[in-house]
């Protein structure tokens, strides 16, 4: 189960469904384990109801239970239909006889990730139309000043070696700067739109989109920590094995070094090694791992760890959503303000000496 999970995280990190029919079907599925009724014949009832990508979804699932498959075996066999993280935590469920309660805590968890997913998209907007608009002025009401300028000085006569002409000649040289404004501000709303549509490109993995967005690599890896812990708490209390609790919930994180690390910490646990715990776990849960007490106290313990990361990350996207549009206006704006007061007064300077006759 292990392998197959990592590898399907590695090999591709979009699922064919949304969050949102994830959380739509799941909550179905719960629906039907607190009344106890069968899966397959319910599913497929309930499906017909639905429309798109989750009435596929749940027909695909029901066809595979009527099959005489298990939840675990056809969750699985969905491949990258569902996030890792699901599957981790129904695997758990279905072991531990504790379904319904698994569903409940895993939709939480990824009710969690999808806020925090809506607010960074939401934040990351304005720098990007920032851009876009600092480049457009700039290669046109911009240059045309230059070009009006230069023109004037040239039917004045005054010389191309003058610091006025070496002046204009600079700003007209930044033009590429200003193009490259433009598609770099329309990549990041891209990158945006697409996020909309496949958010798990997001906090998921360790792709080039948190490199490419403001503030994305930090507010990733404290949103994969939190789903670290949570999985693990959420784990280890549906009764799964410590060593298996760990690979599991960093491999749902899909960022290739966690899940090394995360390998590597199982495998020291299995040695018998319960003190080597990462550095973001918090001295309580190295405590509780540490003395093998009862697994339900270790399950809270990392629930309140994952809760904390999950608050840095909050934090984090609020920065952004608040803080970073007054950042980038005071940065971006203020630096096409004063590159537009040297553009225009340098010249005019340049060219009031010049008609003084004044030394340069």
């Amino acid at each position: 189960m292990y392998l197959s999970l990592e590898r399907l995280c590695v090999a591709s990190t979009r699922p064919s469904y949304r969050l949102e029919d994830i959380l739509a079907l799941n909550a179905e599925i719960i629906s039907l384990s607190r009344v106890e009724l069968p899966l397959d014949p319910h599913l497929g009832r309930m499906s017909k109801d639905l429309t798109g990508r989750l009435r596929r979804l749940g027909e695909d699932l029901s066809e595979r239970l009527a099959a005489g498959q298990s939840l675990e075996d056809a969750i699985g066999e969905l491949g990258t239909g569902f996030p890792p993280m699901y599957r981790a935590v129904v695997t758990a469920g279905v072991r531990s006889g504790r379904l319904t309660s698994a569903l409940e805590d895993i939709a939480a968890t990824a009710r969690r990730v999808q806020k925090m997913r809506i607010s960074y998209l939401t934040a990351s907007v304005y720098p990007a139309i920032l851009l876009i608009l600092a480049g457009i002025f700039g290669m046109t009401v911009g240059m045309e000043q230059l070009r009006m300028m230069r023109e004037i000085c040239v039917d004045s006569f005054v010389p191309e070696t003058s610091v006025v002409i070496r002046s204009i000649d600079f700003f007209a040289s930044l033009k590429p700067l200003f193009i490259a404004l433009i598609p770099l501000g329309g990549l990041m709303l891209f990158c945006i739109t697409l996020l909309q549509v496949w958010p798990s490109f997001l906090f998921l993995g360790d792709g080039f989109v948190t490199w490419l967005l403001p503030g994305a690599k930090k507010a990733a890896r404290n949103c994969q920590w939190a789903m670290v812990f949570d999985l693990m708490g959420l784990l280890i209390r549906h009764r799964c094995p410590l060593p298996e609790a760990v690979r599991l919930a960093t491999a749902a994180t899909c960022n290739r070094r966690l899940t090394a690390s995360g390998r590597q910490w199982a495998d020291r646990i299995e040695m018998g090694d319960l003190k080597s715990a990462p550095p973001e776990l918090n001295p309580l849960s190295r405590w509780l791992l540490a003395s093998q007490l009862e697994p339900d106290a270790l399950a809270d313990s990392l629930a309140h760890t994952g809760e904390r990361y999950y608050s840095k990350a909050r934090r984090q996207s609020l920065w952004i959503q608040n803080q970073l549009p007054i950042y980038s206006t005071l940065v971006i704006g203020g630096f096409v303000v004063v590159l537009y007061s040297l553009m225009l007064f340098v010249p005019w300077i340049g060219i009031l000496r010049y008609v003084l006759v004044l030394p340069a």
